[in-house]
This record gives structure tokens, sequence and C-alpha cells, in this order.
């Protein structure tokens, strides 16, 4: 019992972490969004910026800017980082009770409890994209369906890394994409005349 209860308070939740890649690419604390090599698409939280509440699914998506597509990244100083979405300040998460070691297993956010299918390893994979790898399964962050899959909202979960497009992310730093608004008047200088 005593080994169960202390692997469950190390947060291995039924498996053994793999051990760390002995390389692991330390990225700086910050706000970045992640796009999958494949399609062009952005890891989001479905549901839009209002989807706050734990167990709302990531997907890929067109980059609008949006908050639900942007990401905080938080060394852990242990080789791997916390993601969490800037809309909700929920973490990226391997959903089960334990987390699911499979294939396939679902990808979600969920308040950040510092559990192993919460952190993440960015090993660089070259050409600027990581692979993005759950420390408690040792499973890669993986577009459902396969290289071919680039529709929008297409389920994002965890899946052995074969070496897949669908498997590279892009890390770059978060913008956010202004709408256009027509009544805008253009930067510059201006002068002001009273009627």
């Amino acid at each position: 019992i005593n080994a169960v209860r202390d692997g469950f308070q190390a947060g291995l939740e039924g498996a053994p972490a793999p051990n760390p890649d002995p390389d692991p690419k330390i990225i700086a604390d910050g706000v970045y969004k992640l796009t999958a090599r494949h399609s062009g698409k952005t890891l989001e939280i479905a549901g839009g910026v209002g989807a706050t509440g734990d167990g709302a699914s990531a997907q890929q998506n067109t980059y609008s800017g949006a908050a639900n597509q942007q990401w905080q990244l938080t060394n852990l100083g242990n080789g791997y980082h916390k993601i969490v979405a800037r809309h909700s300040g929920k973490a990226l998460n391997v959903s089960g009770a334990p987390a699911s070691v499979d294939n396939g297993g679902d990808v979600e956010q969920y308040n950040f409890v510092n559990s192993t299918s919460q952190q993440w390893q960015l090993v660089d994979v070259g050409d600027g994209y990581y692979k993005v790898i759950a420390r408690h399964s040792g499973k890669a962050l993986d577009v459902a369906g396969g290289p071919g899959a680039t529709a929008d909202g297409t389920r994002v979960h965890q899946w052995e890394y074969v070496g897949g497009l669908n498997q590279q992310w892009k890390v770059e730093a978060a913008t956010t994409v202004a709408a256009p608004n027509p009544g805008a008047i253009a930067n510059g200088v201006y002068t002001l005349t009273a009627r």
C-alpha cells in the first residue's frame, strides 16, 4: 500500500515515468503558439475562450490569435515544462484517473496539480520543430488521424512517437491577430481642427 500511495503522491499515476531525454530543449518561460508541422494548424482548446473548465479537449485549428490558442510554457527545472492555456490558466493534461498511458489517450486542459501527465518534454527534431512528450507515458502530442489529418477541429491526443509530421510542433512566440476595424484611423500624425 505504501508503494502505491508513494507512487501516486509522486504523480506516477500507475506507471513509472520514463527517463527524460538526455538532451531536452529548455525553452524560455513565455507565451507561445504550438503549430503542427503537417497542417500548419495551431494547438488550441476546443470551444473558444469561454471553454475554461476542466476536461475541455485539445484540437488543432487555424490560428486566430485567440487566448485559447496561446500557451504559457514554464520550465519546471527537471527537463520538463508545464504548458498552460492562456485563456483558462489550466494545464495541458493527458486525461484519465490514472492518466492514460495508451495510444489515443485524450489530451485536455485541467487544473495544474504537478502530475506527470501534466509535464511535457520538448525534444528538438530539427528545422525548428519539436516532439512534445508526456512524462507519465513517454508518448507524443499527436494530431489524430496521421499526417493527412489537416482539418480544423481535429482532435489532439497522445501516441507513440513514430516521427510523423503530425507529431512535430513549431514553438513560436504568440502574437495576437487583430480583427479588422473598418472605422479605425491609421497610425500617423494628424492635425485636429475644432469646428
